[in-house]
């Protein structure tokens, strides 16, 4: 590394020095290229044919280009050896066909080209991608590889002991839960892509988020013997550029089971939730700080993808991990134009534990747009999801009538007690 180099912004400040203005094969329009680091630094690069600037953050970036600063160095650098090997060592995104031929016309902007690269786009496999939303640009996760390390075995002795004398039996199953949960640790497939080791809620051959999500709220009590509640960090590094992170991931290969628009491909999204409860145990403002433009973005997901015109939240059986309650007729696999009350209130709950984390960490980034939807939603579930006559609060068809199944759903908005409000009787939700 030059003498001098030894950050992005010294990097990208070196690599403006040498723009030339109105190259023939430099960008005719105004692009926005983000780099990231390993460690996190994150800057942006406007370009066209007139001018090139650096910005801080990535916020309005339109491709991504993450890599060591090495690495950078040795693409931006004209007498570099191994200049093509070194552009595969970086992770542009999305991951479209034509990366390398926009990674030639903002390198022909400095007088950069690599003569012996080939920047033909490639033919297209799978699916076009989703253009990058933010925050899930700034996703760390998708940057890290799992660094090995041995799996604790079962030790009743320094567990957390149940104290029952009089129920020798709830003891029993207490120490069998911890037991099992022992002997579902494991480690990540060479295959996977997954970063941690992990608990398996084995199922069958996949891990599931939801499943997920609530071994690790009791594995916080032993965090010292295993962190369970890197679990999640496996799905964090899935996650897709615009923000969607699949429910279900085959634990060998590390596939999405479900395409992202599949009515039955994620949630439910209690992921703020549960990152905020291991908190109240770790104190880890690290993780907090780490997780958080994950959780932003997949919540944002969620409002571009799962909502109705009127703000209200759909799922499906599958989606909402409860997959054959008959409150919705014939949801199993697909919402039937519903407004789902327990996507509704998790969503809700999701906006709260965003805005404490927000809080936490010191980030007022997203207040404003979570607090608008918190107000929104508390005020559409009690205003349309509430049956006075039962004292319930029930899924709504589109039609706008109300279901006549009572589900264990409703009580999400029990988690909060002051999420939905004064005037209902269930409204012990207040």
């Amino acid at each position: 590394m030059k003498k001098g180099i030894v950050s992005l912004n010294d990097l990208l400040h070196q690599l403006l020095s040498h723009f030339r203005a109105n190259h023939p094969n430099s960008p005719a329009n105004t692009i926005v290229f983000g780099f990231v680091t390993p460690d996190g630094e994150a800057l942006s690069v406007t370009v066209n044919r007139e001018r090139a600037l650096i910005t801080d953050g990535i916020r309005d970036a339109e491709y991504l280009i993450y890599g060591s600063i090495a690495t950078l160095e040795t693409v931006f650098t004209p007498d570099a050896p191994n200049r093509a090997a070194a552009v595969d060592q970086l992770e542009m995104r999305p991951n479209y066909p034509f990366n390398h031929y926009l990674l030639s016309i903002f390198l022909n902007a400095f007088d950069r080209h690599i003569p012996d690269f080939d920047y033909v786009a490639k033919p297209l496999e799978g699916v076009f991608p989703f253009p990058p939303r933010y925050p899930a640009t700034q996703n760390p996760f998708r940057m890290r590889r799992y660094e090995p390390s041995i799996l604790p075995i079962y030790d009743h002795g320094r567990l957390p002991q149940l104290i029952a004398d009089d129920h020798p039996e709830w003891v029993a199953m207490y120490d069998k839960a911890w037991q099992l949960a022992f002997n579902n640790l494991r480690q990540p497939e060479p295959e996977s892509g997954f970063i941690a080791n992990f608990i398996d809620p084995a199922f069958n051959a996949n891990t599931f988020m939801w499943d997920t999500c609530f071994m690790t709220m009791f594995g916080c009590y032993r965090r010292r013997a295993f962190p369970f509640i890197r679990t999640t960090d496996n799905f964090y590094a899935k996650q897709h550029d615009d923000g969607f992170i699949c429910r279900e991931i085959n634990t060998f290969t590390g596939a999405d089971l479900f395409q992202s628009l599949d009515p039955r491909s994620t949630g439910p999204n209690i992921l703020a939730w549960t990152e905020w409860q291991d908190y109240q145990h770790s104190g880890d403002l690290d993780r907090l700080r780490a997780v958080f433009p994950v959780l932003v973005s997949y919540h944002r997901w969620w409002k571009d993808w799962r909502t109705h015109p009127d703000g209200s939240y759909w799922t499906s059986g599958w989606g909402s991990g409860m997959d054959n309650q008959t409150r919705v007729p014939r949801s199993e696999f697909h919402h039937r134009h519903y407004t789902w009350l327990d996507a509704t209130m998790q969503q809700a709950l999701n906006c709260q534990k965003l805005l404490a984390i927000a809080g936490a960490i010191g980030n007022d980034e997203f207040n404003s747009e979570l607090t608008d939807e918190f107000e929104h939603l508390k005020h559409y579930v009690n205003m349309y999801l509430w049956d006075e006559a039962s004292g319930f609060y029930y899924d709504r068809s589109r039609d706008g009538q109300l279901s006549t199944v009572k589900s264990i759903g409703v009580y999400w908005g029990l988690l909060k007690r002051t999420t939905w409000g004064s005037q209902l009787s269930l409204r012990a939700i207040t």
